[in-house]
């Protein structure tokens, strides 16, 4: 299963990194934006996991799918 992550750009923007962690495919200005792209970006991809890295640290909690319906492995939280 391929792990996506949201992370916090030295620049204070948040971006959506690929599952290979080489490159950010989304950029936004707040988490939540950041949040919603990787999901959209989930959900063309397939079932995979999203790993949400605050500021403070990594921060996780299974919350399942990336729909929401709990079908598939999806997100990782804050």
């Amino acid at each position: 299963m391929c792990t996506w992550r949201v992370r916090r750009h030295a620049e204070g923007t948040w971006q959506v990194l690929t599952p290979g962690g080489t490159q950010a495919c989304a950029r936004s200005t707040s988490q939540t934006a950041a949040i919603s792209s990787a999901r959209a970006l989930m959900e063309y991809e397939g079932a995979h996991r999203l790993r949400v890295e605050g500021s403070a640290g990594v921060h996780e909690a299974d919350r399942g799918s990336p729909t929401g319906d709990g079908s598939a492995p999806g997100l990782v939280s804050t």
